[in-house]
């Protein structure tokens, strides 16, 4: 059954946009040179996780919204995550 494009629109709307909305902050926070003043190192660990943490969340929800089971979606994203990461 094909999709309409208002469904295909409101569909990339509604989970690729997040993703690349998201993409596109931890691309422009890791070009900042100074954005935290000295961390420790332990807490450099625990953002950083927290950061990809969300994206996995996010991409995992897109691709079960577009039709992959949930553990096949949530592998795919921790794949995705530590690539990119």
């Amino acid at each position: 059954m094909r999709r309409s494009l208002t469904e295909q629109s409101k569909r990339f709307f509604q989970y690729a946009v997040p993703v690349l909305l998201y993409l596109g902050l931890i691309y422009f926070l890791s070009a900042q040179s100074k954005l935290i003043a000295r961390t420790p190192h332990q807490f450099d660990k625990v953002a950083h996780f927290t950061e990809f943490a969300g994206l996995a969340f996010l991409i995992a929800r897109a691709l079960y919204g577009y039709g992959m089971d949930v553990r096949r979606s949530a592998l795919f994203a921790a794949v995705l995550c530590s690539v990119y990461g």
